[in-house]
Parts: structure tokens; sequence; C-alpha cells
């Protein structure tokens, strides 16, 4: 028993490290200003003043509220397919820990919009990219679960969640395609989840995580 559950511990504190790894290595071809490589106040100064970032929307911390930040940006593009457009979002928001503490954690988003005429081709270029984000990234979390978009019973999409340590927390990383609600155009989004520490990004993980 004692002998498993060593195996167990060095098999979890690997995939820790490798989804770790993962997640780094995404942010970093995925974000024009790298989150994690950064200090959080460097990153978010950086990303503003961009000239390639446009401000849409944003909202400064006060005692009520919290931290909200939208924009564009007007010639970057990461991905596979053709943009319309590609929107950044960073946002605080509040995760229930349990029935009474609640943890603030980072949500830093980007978004791809396809952009064309066809919708079954938009759905295909979404869809590839997705299954190639997947493959390349997604092999290495300790855990994930899936779930399909549906819209008037056809699945239009899918929406995957990564996590990298037990107990399952929250995802560090989630990866989605979708068809845009009242449009023709797909999207496809990478979402990461952060705790910021003096000033650094981090992964969040569970207190009492191993």
């Amino acid at each position: 028993m004692k002998i498993t559950y060593v195996l167990l511990l060095l098999l979890t504190v690997s995939l820790h490290s490798f989804g770790q790894a993962s997640t780094y290595k995404a942010a970093a071809k995925y974000f024009r200003v790298n989150p994690l490589d950064r200090k959080f106040s460097v990153f978010l100064n950086q990303l503003m003043n961009d000239t390639a970032f446009v401000t849409d929307e944003m909202n400064k911390r006060t005692d009520s509220s919290l931290f909200y930040l939208r924009g564009h940006y007007s010639n970057f593009n990461p991905f596979l397919f053709k943009v319309a457009t590609v929107q950044i979002i960073v946002s605080e928001t509040g995760l229930q820990i349990d029935s009474i503490k609640v943890d603030t954690v980072v949500i830093c988003q980007i978004t791809a919009v396809t952009s064309g005429n066809s919708t079954p081709n938009q759905a295909v270029e979404a869809k590839t990219q997705y299954d190639f984000f997947k493959r390349k990234y997604g092999k290495d979390y300790l855990t994930s679960s899936k779930e399909d978009v549906i819209e008037g019973n056809k699945k239009v999409g899918e929406v995957i969640d990564y996590y990298h340590s037990f107990p399952l927390y929250a995802p560090v990383l989630t990866a989605y395609y979708s068809k845009v609600i009242n449009r023709d155009n797909y999207a496809f989004s990478i979402i990461l989840r952060l705790k910021i520490k003096e000033n650094l990004a981090t992964l969040p993980i569970a207190p009492d995580s191993f």
C-alpha cells in the first residue's frame, strides 16, 4: 500500500510539473504579452501600452468591485486561421472554495473570431485550431473534463478544462471553440486562471493539494 501511494505521489508530482510547463508554453505562444514570465504589474502596463492593443473597457479595482480590462488587437494573430478580431480580457473574479470562503483569481483570456462568409468553413477552422491545441498542450495535464456546446439540439462547439493538481480545485487552463451567439462566425478561446502572489502570477492550487 505504501509503495502504491509513493508511486501515485510521484506520478502526480510529475504530471503537475508537466502541466505547469504546458501552461507556460501555451501562454508564451498565444499571448502577445505573457502574463507568466514577468511581474504582473509589468504585464498589465505593457499590455495597455502596446501600440497594437486597443482598450475597449476598463474598470479599476475598488472597495466594492474587482479589476476588469477588455480590449482587442489591431494587428496580432497567433492562430491558424484568418481572424476578424482577437480580443483580450483580464479580469479578477471570485472563486468559491467552500460555503464560506471565496478566493480571488485573475482570468486572462484571449479569443479569436473567425473571418469569412461561409459558416461551415469557419466552424472547421475553429475546430482545427482547437484540436491542434489539445494535441500540442493537453496531454501533459493531470486530468481534464470536456463538455459539448449545444445550440438548438446541435453541437456547435466544445469546451475542455485542464487540471494540474489534486484535489481538483479549479482548471488552470480552459480551451474552447464555439459558434458566436447571434452571428455566423466561430470563436476559439484560451483562458488562464492565475493567482497573484507578491506581484507574480502563479497557477492556482487548492490549499490542501499535493
